[in-house]
């Protein structure tokens, strides 16, 4: 018993060195700076060049660049739930617009267009023609994105709505999506034979192997502005001016 209460007393008094020792305050690698981090809500179509000027950004300004993706609706709804980040680059000017009037933004800047195009498979094996009105011939097979998801979908409601034929092309459509991603899968996975998207998606990186654009005549399409904005619960704004 006496050799177990002299371990018993050992360990007593080594014990405020063992906790000493393992202070995760003085570990040496918790003396290093932690690096700034920007975040960036970025429409789908947008997101080839966000990712390329991330890359610039991170390694001229040593700091983290994240980037939430997907469909300007749920990009705005993110921001006003959240109240993070720094940047806001949806498909269209008119979540700007709504984030601006809560005001949720400081700064915008333009940065080009987009404008809706005709897509179809490669090949155009169906001979689609450019016309909107294309889009109700009875053998076609279309999509279209819906117009309470994404910017896209309330350019092709605009757009369809002008030539008198959107209610026509809803019910007749296969299937909505909620962004333009969805519309090119639907395309390369040839669930469909036309779509209405951005222009920009026929030239990012792979698309052109798998669909074709039908050059529409510019009376007949829709430009919206390409706007980014700097949130106001930006706690790096000055990294975020970097990409305007």
């Amino acid at each position: 018993m006496n050799f177990f209460a002299g371990i018993y007393c050992c360990f007593l008094l080594l014990l405020p060195l063992l906790l000493c020792s393992c202070d995760a305050t003085k570990h040496p690698f918790k003396a290093s700076v932690q690096k700034k981090e920007i975040l960036i809500y970025c429409g789908t179509t947008m997101l080839q060049p966000i990712m390329e000027l991330s890359a610039i950004i991170k390694e001229e300004h040593d700091c983290v660049v994240k980037v939430s993706c997907g469909g300007s609706s749920h990009l705005a709804k993110s921001v006003e739930v959240n109240k993070i980040g720094e940047l806001f680059f949806p498909e269209s000017v008119v979540y700007i617009h709504m984030l601006q009037e809560k005001g949720l933004i400081t700064e915008t800047v333009d940065v080009g267009y987009n404008e809706v195009a005709l897509f179809v498979r490669k090949g155009n094996p169906k001979n689609v023609k450019a016309d909107l009105m294309e889009l109700m011939r009875p053998e076609l097979q279309v999509a279209i994105g819906a117009n309470n998801a994404g910017a896209i979908g309330k350019a092709t409601q605009i757009c369809l709505t002008k030539k008198g034929i959107y209610d026509d092309v809803s019910r007749k459509a296969l299937f909505l999506t909620t962004d333009s991603k969805g519309l090119v899968q639907a395309l390369r996975k040839n669930k469909v034979d036309a779509v209405l998207n951005w222009r920009a998606v026929g030239h990012i990186r792979g698309n052109d192997q798998h669909i074709d654009e039908i050059c529409l005549p510019r009376e007949k399409t829709l430009y919206q502005k390409l706007t980014m904005g700097l949130l106001a619960c930006s706690k790096n704004p000055e990294l975020g001016q970097y990409f305007f």
